[in-house]
């Protein structure tokens, strides 16, 4: 196993791993599970979740399906007609944030 990506957004890591999964690479989300909870100062802890690639030999390959994910498309990003979903192609209004198909955020 090796990890790729670290992040305390839920939505994030679970958007990188069906990424993953969509590209045929087995990944796990490590404190995916794991809730807040209080430090012994009293303050919060925030959870800290990891996305792992199981096999270490595709981990180059996950890193670029991770980088395109994220990439930015500044044609999308200034158009005031909409965006396209980078997880299921569905295109959505300029006015929403998240696909109304699959819920993935604008990216």
């Amino acid at each position: 196993m090796r990890r790729l990506y670290v992040t305390r957004d839920l939505h994030r890591a679970l958007l990188l791993r069906q990424a993953l999964e969509n590209h045929g690479i087995a990944c796990a989300i490590l404190g995916e599970h794991s809730s807040f909870g209080a430090s012994a100062f009293g303050g919060l802890l925030e959870r800290r979740l990891e996305v792992w690639v199981i096999d270490a030999e595709a981990a180059k390959e996950a890193e670029r399906v991770i980088e395109a994910l994220f990439a930015e498309r500044p044609e999308e990003a200034a158009s005031p007609t909409g965006w396209t979903c980078p997880g299921c192609g569905e295109r959505i209004e300029a006015a929403f944030t998240a696909c109304r198909r699959c819920g993935r955020e604008r990216a």
